[in-house]
């Protein structure tokens, strides 16, 4: 942050402060809801000009002391991501750290090329990625720098879930033979799958789903995946219609 004075010297010699900012940024009453301040420039824009802002301005920077950078930390602000429907905001938080500049990386290479779906803003400390895909996981880390000192953030995985997807059986099931029912999720890491009736009893986990076939099993069923780190949910359901299942041929 940039921590300068801006003041308006008038005719009759008077000094009139209008914007402070170093620790806190203080604006003059006759100032306020006219002044827009950029923090990381120092640049001051006026507006609702009279003749009585004719004069002469001056910017007086202070000497401040560097501070080296320390705790730097990387949050995103969502952990729910669906490949091509979600996205997400990345913040970089600096404990302590004066006159700082920021750099994002993926991986080994420097965040450079910005796109209207991977933009950074605020001053540098945020990465926004719109409608996330599976080549969009990272790592992503933050380089925070300044004329003494650099630290990068550990590194952020973004663990999208792709999609999801029930198997049923492309033949008819004969009564007392295995009743076989497989669910896939594309997900980093691998989801943790639990089956479910029709009345949303839990009857199996896992991504196959087995049992010995008998008349009664016909109906609906759900398979639901869940991403172990991110705790999305993601279910899929199917029925399986009694004409699937045949008696046993003797």
């Amino acid at each position: 942050m940039a921590s300068v004075a801006w003041r308006f010297h008038l005719d009759s010699g008077t000094v009139i402060p209008i914007i402070t900012s170093a620790v806190e940024t203080t604006t003059a009453p006759e100032y306020i809801n006219r002044t827009k301040f950029d923090h990381i420039t120092g640049s001051l824009e006026l507006s609702i000009l009279t003749l009585n802002d004719t004069g002469l301005y001056e910017c007086i920077p202070y000497i401040c002391p560097t501070v080296r950078v320390s705790g730097v930390t990387v949050t995103p602000n969502t952990t729910e991501l669906m490949e091509f429907s979600s996205s997400v905001r990345i913040s970089c938080q600096v404990s302590t750290g004066t006159y700082l500049s920021y750099l994002w990386m993926n991986g080994s290479s420097e965040i450079t090329v910005l796109s209207d779906r991977v933009q950074v803003g605020d001053g540098g400390t945020s990465l926004t990625i719109l409608n996330v895909t599976r080549y969009d996981r990272g790592p992503y880390t933050c380089n925070v720098s300044n004329l003494i000192s650099t630290q990068e953030s550990a590194p952020l995985t973004l663990h999208p879930i792709l999609s999801i997807q029930i198997n049923v059986p492309v033949d008819s099931v004969e009564i007392g033979q295995t009743l076989h029912l497989s669910c896939r999720a594309e997900s980093t890491p691998p989801a943790h799958f639990t089956w479910m009736n029709g009345v949303n009893e839990e009857i199996g986990h896992g991504a196959e789903f087995l049992k010995t076939a008998t008349l009664l099993d016909s109906g609906e069923y759900t398979c639901l995946a869940v991403n172990n780190i991110t705790k999305l949910e993601l279910r899929a359901t199917t029925v399986l219609p009694s004409c699937h299942l045949v008696p046993l041929l003797v």
